[in-house]
């Protein structure tokens, strides 16, 4: 299969990933590096579709709904997070 590699954003601890063209409804997992030299491929766990079960892959999904928080989104600096 094809690979990319994830990059980090700065010190946040989060990582990401632009595939420009990746197909709608397209299968992928994470290939995992550990520390001890183990390879592990981890679905994952922020998709909003994946494979039938027992296939473990996440599908690509495009949400087409229409988001109303603007008013929320303003006022969330205002709030405490925890």
């Amino acid at each position: 299969g094809n690979e990319a590699q994830m990059r980090v954003l700065g010190s946040t601890g989060v990582w990401e990933l632009f595939w420009p063209n990746f197909p709608e409804g397209g299968l992928y997992k994470f290939r995992v590096h550990g520390a001890d030299g183990a390879v592990v491929d981890r679905a994952d766990p922020m998709a909003f579709a994946t494979e039938v079960p027992p296939q473990t892959a996440s599908r690509e999904f495009t949400s087409e709904y229409t988001w109303n928080d603007e008013e929320w989104m303003s006022g969330r600096t205002l709030r405490n997070p925890v």
